[in-house]
């Protein structure tokens, strides 16, 4: 199983609709197979053989196009995120 952390529209994706992925995002709106916040992942541990995550990298103002897409984050809050999704990514990841 593939564990796709930040789906959005799936633009990472070729088949938009792989089979044997769980496609999450904190937003409704973009039809996840979870909606679910990252960093409080409501998985059980060792579950999916790969985990994919497109994290926000940048900021922008909060009234950007690109805020009314994924949000406003200031650097501090990218961090936390990516952080603390870190730590349920591998608390959820399959580890031999």
């Amino acid at each position: 199983m593939i564990l796709d952390l930040s789906s959005g529209r799936r633009n990472i994706w070729h088949n938009k609709e792989a089979k044997g992925v769980v496609y999450l995002d904190i937003r409704e709106g973009v039809k996840p197979d979870c909606v679910a916040d990252s960093t409080q992942l409501p998985f059980a541990d060792s579950q999916f053989s790969l985990i994919v995550f497109d994290p926000p990298h940048t900021t922008f103002g909060p009234n950007s196009q690109m805020a009314q897409r994924y949000g406003s984050f200031k650097a501090h809050e990218i961090r936390a995120i990516v952080s603390a999704t870190a730590s349920e990514a591998a608390r959820v990841a399959i580890c031999d």
